[in-house]
């Protein structure tokens, strides 16, 4: 259903007719011309807009790249992972057994890259000449009158300590700005996560307040700190260093 197909009885009866629809917005449309003029009418009808991330599927510095997760890293992650349970174990919550497994990663990135061909996610691995050593997504996007997502990343133990998350939470702050074209990045650290904070600090992220009982892990409901930074077209310019 298009603007020009809905009657004044449908606005009547609704002023939202689009509510609960998606448009997706592509090529020149996403800047200016007619395309951009209907996407805005198709917003202000309801609409949820979708930019899909078309033009980029990874980007990189010197040192450290982030690609859109495929079905072959299942094997890099799983091992990772159950490599790092018991230290990870701190800051996460308990996962199945399956989830340190080659099948149960496959199983997990089938589900996230559906979730990114509908617009709700952009899903990365993170990468060191080529290796697989993380992730880093931007989860939980919301469009419209929001225009942001929540940030999560980890980095397998062997590679902690080099600036890999600073550099791939760099990199994500700036698909976000220029790709999804997002106003606001969020994210969550535990309370003690020096480690983390300290990356999001370095991203220019700022702490903006305390939610307690967040998240349950290693047995008990902890504190995490909420965390914020508003994006925008300079954010290549102040890209962080090591």
């Amino acid at each position: 259903m298009t603007p020009a197909e809905l009657s004044p009885d449908q606005f009547r009866r609704d002023p939202l007719p689009l509510r609960g629809r998606v448009a997706v917005v592509t090529g020149v449309s996403r800047q200016a011309g007619i395309g951009y003029a209907i996407a805005r009418r198709l917003a202000a009808l309801g609409a949820t807009l979708y930019w899909p991330p078309v033009r980029v599927t990874s980007m990189n510095d010197a040192t450290t790249r982030i690609r859109l997760i495929e079905t072959g890293d299942a094997e890099a992650l799983a091992a990772h992972l159950a490599r790092d349970a018991e230290a990870f174990a701190r800051w996460d919550p308990e996962h199945p057994p399956d989830y340190y497994t080659t099948a149960g990663q496959r199983s997990r990135i089938a589900g996230v890259r559906a979730r990114h061909a509908h617009g709700e996610v952009w899903p990365a691995v993170v990468l060191a000449s080529n290796v697989v050593i993380g992730r880093v997504t931007a989860q939980n996007l919301l469009l419209r009158a929001w225009r942001k997502a929540e940030l999560g990343y980890w980095i397998a133990s062997p590679y902690q300590g080099q600036g890999h998350a600073t550099r791939a939470v760099s990199l994500m702050v700036r698909l976000m700005t220029t790709e999804l074209r997002l106003h606001r990045a969020e994210a969550y650290t535990q309370m003690d996560n020096l480690g983390s904070q300290h990356v999001l600090r370095r991203n220019g992220f700022v702490p903006y307040g305390v939610a307690r009982s967040h998240i349950f892990t290693a047995g008990q409901w902890r504190d995490e700190v909420l965390w914020e930074r508003l994006l925008d077209q300079n954010a290549d310019a102040r890209r962080p260093g090591r």
